[in-house]
Formats: structure tokens, sequence, C-alpha cells
């Protein structure tokens, strides 16, 4: 686990953050996750981080009437989710952060996190 990670995260700790959809989408990911990591030989700790970032990507989008009327509405939730991230959950790992961020918009640079998160989100099973 990456020295900043404190500890796992599961579906169970961020679902009331989450529609019943949104709880089949992060599912979906989660096990196209699984099929992926030993195709590309990803490490125990790369993989807990990109599971982190699959259980939170989406989390701000739970409050997007607040924020629906903005012109980039759609790629905001990045950045609301990865706050909610950082301060219910306390995830100070950079790279899950911004990946979250950057997931919505496939934004440069991206991380190899980034790279992993963003065609789960479309290819999920």
């Amino acid at each position: 686990m990456n020295i900043f990670m404190k500890r796992t995260f599961t579906l169970e700790d961020v679902r009331e953050h989450y529609s019943d959809k949104r709880i089949e989408h992060i599912k979906g990911m989660l096990m196209t996750l699984e099929k992926v990591k030993s195709e590309y030989r990803l490490s125990k700790s790369f993989s807990k981080r990109l599971e982190s970032a699959c259980l939170m990507h989406d989390i701000g989008k739970k409050y997007e009437d607040i924020y629906c009327d903005h012109p980039f509405y759609r790629i905001m939730h990045g950045h609301l989710s990865a706050e909610m991230a950082k301060r219910i959950y306390k995830i100070n790992d950079n790279d899950i952060l911004l990946s979250i961020i950057l997931q919505p918009s496939e934004g440069a640079p991206m991380s190899m996190l980034a790279r992993f998160l963003y065609p789960l989100e479309f290819c999920e099973i």
C-alpha cells in the first residue's frame, strides 16, 4: 500500500454518496479493474490506489444539482469528488486526487494512475 494511504476503502465506505445506478457503475469499474490487474501486471500498491480512485471518482456527482448551471458542470464533479475524498476520507495521495480531477476531462498531464482510471470509466463490465 502507498505510504500516503492510511487504509483500504470498500464500496460500503462510499455507498452513501451514490445512487443505486451509480453503485452498479462503480461495481462494473471494479470488476474491469480485477480483469486488467493481471493482464497489465499492476502491482498490489498501484492496484489499491487505483481501486480507491475508482471508488471515489464520482462521489461529487450526488451534488450536481448545486452546480448544474455552471458552464463546466460536467467536469466540475471531478474537482468536487477529489475535494470530498481529501476531506471526508483523508486521501492525501496527490496522484489519486489528480486522477479523480482529470478523469472527466482526460486532462493532461495524466499520470499512470489517471491513464488507467479514465478508460475504466467507459470500459466497465
